[in-house]
């Protein structure tokens, strides 16, 4: 909390279900486990979290988006790579990515969690988290009544299992990938 402020939470969802905590495995992996856990999300228990990424890992090496030094996949091909991996488990959702983050909090209210591509944030660069919820929050300066509102996205990021957060204020060059 800040000194001097108060704050109301003027809206929050987190997607229904369970969403499952992952942690990364082979280098620059982000775009591969963020998707395998979106995957794993719809899926429920028919595959294991592992068994998932590691075929997301084998779509991202067999169809040439990276190789097994280098799982890096730049943002302009993330849509078109987890799409490939939902074709592979037989859904027919189509998957889009927009500058929009707002788009984030459209996707969650509908039970559907996305991936966040970050350029820049205190916690991350140039990496991808998946969000399955967040939390809005109008903050008032008490002395003259100023009032911003800030977005806390509730992410999975392949570095911890545990729930993280981002802010939008603190984020740039984003992207959600999403997937309906």
């Amino acid at each position: 909390r800040i000194k001097g402020y108060t704050y109301s939470l003027t809206a929050s969802h987190t997607v229904s279900g369970t969403f499952p905590g992952y942690a990364m495995s082979g280098n620059n992996s982000c775009v591969e486990h963020g998707t395998a856990a979106l995957l794993k999300y719809y899926l429920g228990s028919t595959y294991t979290y592992d068994t998932i990424a590691n075929q997301c890992k084998s779509i991202a090496v067999t169809n040439g988006y990276a190789t097994t030094n280098n799982y890096y996949i730049p943002i302009g091909l993330t849509k078109t790579f987890v799409q490939d991996c939902f074709y592979y488990y037989g859904f027919s959702k189509i998957a889009s990515s927009t500058p929009v983050l707002s788009a984030a909090i459209t996707e969650i209210n509908n039970n559907r969690p996305c991936l966040l591509n970050i350029l820049t944030c205190p916690q991350y660069y140039d990496h991808a988290v998946s969000a399955f919820g967040y939390s809005m929050y109008i903050l008032t300066r008490t002395s003259d009544g100023h009032s911003i509102s800030l977005t806390f996205y509730k992410i999975k990021d392949a570095y911890s299992f545990g729930d993280r957060y981002v802010c939008n204020s603190t984020m740039t060059g984003v992207y959600v990938t999403r997937v309906q």
